[in-house]
C-alpha cells in the first residue's frame, strides 16, 4: 500500500498529475492535496481522502463529469468548511456507482459526496455513509436536483449537529426523485442533538426504504422528514421504525408539509417512540409495539393503517406480551394453534400450530385430508390381516361343527 497524492489539477487518468507519476492502483491511499481532479475514468484504490497529512494539505476533490463511471474505495471530506471529497456540479446527465465507505468531515457543511444542481443522474452507493462530527457535514449530501434515480445499500448513521449519513435536499428543495434505499439506518447514538440516519427535504418525490430505523441519542432520529418537505413527497418505511435511547429519539419523524410517511412497524424504546408526527403531514403505521415500561410506540398525529398485517402488541401488568388484532375483520383474524398445522410458526413468530394432520396414505380413499383426498383403500385381505393381527389364536380355531351340532342336525331331519 502507496500513499499517493495530486501535485496539480488534471484528469484522473493523467499519471503526470500524481506524485507518482503513475496513475493510482487498488492499494493506493490517494491524498487530493488541495486540488481538483476530473473523474475521466473508473477508480479502484484504497481510498481517496480530501484530508491532511504528512506534506500533504486538505481539500481538493474529485470533480464528476457526465458519463458513466464507477468508484470502488473508502472517501473521507475534508477538514476544511464548505469542502467535498466528490462533487457533481450542474449535471444534466450521468450514471454513477459508489462502492465502500464515506464519511463527512470535521469542518461545518463537509460533505463526501455531493450532488449540486443535477438533473437525470443516476447515482447508486453500496457501503456504509456516516454524517461528520460538526453542522451538516454530511456523509452524501443532494442538494436543488431534479428527476435524480438514487439507490443506495448498506448503513446510514448521523454524525454531529445536522450532520446525517445522507440528506436529500437539504435547504435547496430536492424535487422530483425516486430513491430506494436497502439496510439500516441509525440516529447518532453518542452525542445528543445531532444527525440523523437520513434527512429528507424534497417535494414530488417517492422514497422507499427496505430495513430498520432506530433512533439515536436525544433529539436524534433515524430518519427526518423536515417541514420543507410538501405535497407529494411519499416516504415508505417497510421494517421497524424504532426509539433510541433519549428523549425525542423516534426511529422516524415527520414534520413535513402535506408530506406522507408510512412505516410498516414503530416499536418504542424504553424512553422513546418509534414513529413520530405532526398535523402537517400524514404518517400511518400497521403495526405497534409498546416497550416492556410502557412507551407508547407512537407519538403525535399518526394513524393506523388497516392491512392484513395490523396488529398492536404491549404488556399487561404481569410483563406478559399480548398480541391484539381487529376481530372484525375475517383477513385479520388470528386462527387458534389447534387450527394451525403442527410446527408452523405464525403471527411475527409468538404462536406455533399444534394441528396434527393425517397424511393422504393413511386416509380411506376420497375422504378429504388436508388440501387433497385420501388414498388408502381397504381390502378384504386388509381384514384378515388386521383381524389375525388382533387375534394371534384366530387361524387355529376349528371350522366344522361340534359332535353335540352334529347330532341335533341330524334329529331335527329325522
Amino acid at each position: 500500500m502507496a500513499t499517493v497524492w495530486a501535485i496539480k489539477t488534471g484528469n484522473w487518468s493523467d499519471p503526470t498529475v500524481w506524485s507518482s507519476g503513475t496513475v493510482p492502483g487498488t492499494t493506493d491511499d490517494v491524498y487530493l492535496n488541495g486540488y481538483p481532479v476530473n473523474i475521466n475514468q473508473n477508480i479502484q484504490v484504497a481510498s481517496v481522502r480530501a484530508t491532511a497529512t504528512s506534506g500533504v494539505i486538505a481539500g481538493g476533490y474529485g470533480a464528476l463529469a457526465a458519463g458513466t463511471y464507477t468508484i470502488q474505495c473508502d472517501m473521507y471530506a475534508s477538514s476544511a468548511a464548505s469542502s467535498y471529497c466528490f462533487r457533481g456540479n450542474s449535471l444534466a446527465s450521468g450514471n454513477y456507482t459508489f462502492v465502500g465507505n464515506c464519511y463527512g468531515g470535521i469542518s461545518g457543511s463537509s460533505y463526501c459526496i455531493y450532488f449540486l444542481g443535477c438533473s437525470n443522474v443516476t447515482f447508486s452507493f453500496t457501503g456504509n455513509s456516516n454524517g461528520g462530527s460538526v453542522q451538516s457535514s454530511h456523509g452524501i449530501f443532494f442538494s436543488a436536483c431534479t428527476n435524480m434515480n438514487i439507490s443506495y445499500s448498506g448503513t446510514l448513521t448521523g454524525g454531529g449537529l445536522g450532520a446525517a449519513g445522507m440528506s436529500i435536499g437539504g435547504t435547496a428543495i430536492t424535487a422530483n426523485l425516486t430513491a430506494t434505499a436497502n439496510g439500516s439506518i441509525t440516529g447518532q447514538a453518542a452525542i445528543a442533538n445531532s444527525g440523523p440516519g437520513l434527512s429528507i427535504a424534497c417535494v414530488n418525490s417517492t422514497i422507499n426504504f427496505n430495513g430498520n430505523s432506530t433512533g439515536g441519542a436525544s433529539y436524534c432520529c433515524g430518519i427526518w422528514l423536515s417541514a420543507t418537505s410538501q405535497t407529494g413527497t411519499v416516504v415508505t418505511i417497510n421494517g421497524i421504525a424504532t426509539g433510541g435511547t433519549g428523549g425525542f429519539s423516534y426511529g422516524v419523524y415527520n414534520g413535513s408539509i402535506n408530506g406522507t410517511v408510512r412505516v410498516y412497524s414503530a416499536v418504542s424504546s424504553t424512553v422513546a417512540e418509534g414513529v413520530a408526527g405532526t398535523a402537517n403531514g400524514t404518517t400511518t403505521v400497521e403495526r405497534m409495539t409498546y416497550s416492556l415500561g410502557g412507551v407508547s410506540p407512537i407519538t403525535g398525529n399518526v394513524k393506523i393503517r388497516k392491512t392484513t398485517n395490523t396488529q398492536f402488541s404491549f404488556y399487561d401488568d404481569t410483563n406478559t406480551l399480548n398480541v391484539f388484532y381487529d376481530p372484525t375483520q375475517t383477513a385479520n383474524v388470528v386462527p387458534n394453534a389447534s387450527d394451525v398445522r403442527q410446527g408452523v410458526s405464525y403471527l411475527g413468530g409468538t404462536r406455533v400450530g399444534s394441528c396434527v394432520i393425517a397424511s393422504p396414505s393413511n386416509v380411506r380413499i376420497g375422504v378429504a385430508t388436508d388440501n387433497t383426498v385420501g388414498t388408502a383403500a381397504l381390502t378384504p385381505a386388509d381384514i384378515v390381516t388386521a383381524v389375525q393381527a388382533a387375534f394371534p389364536r384366530m387361524p387355529n380355531v376349528a371350522t366344522v361343527d361340534s359332535t353335540a351340532q352334529q347330532l341335533i342336525a341330524a334329529l331335527s331331519t329325522s
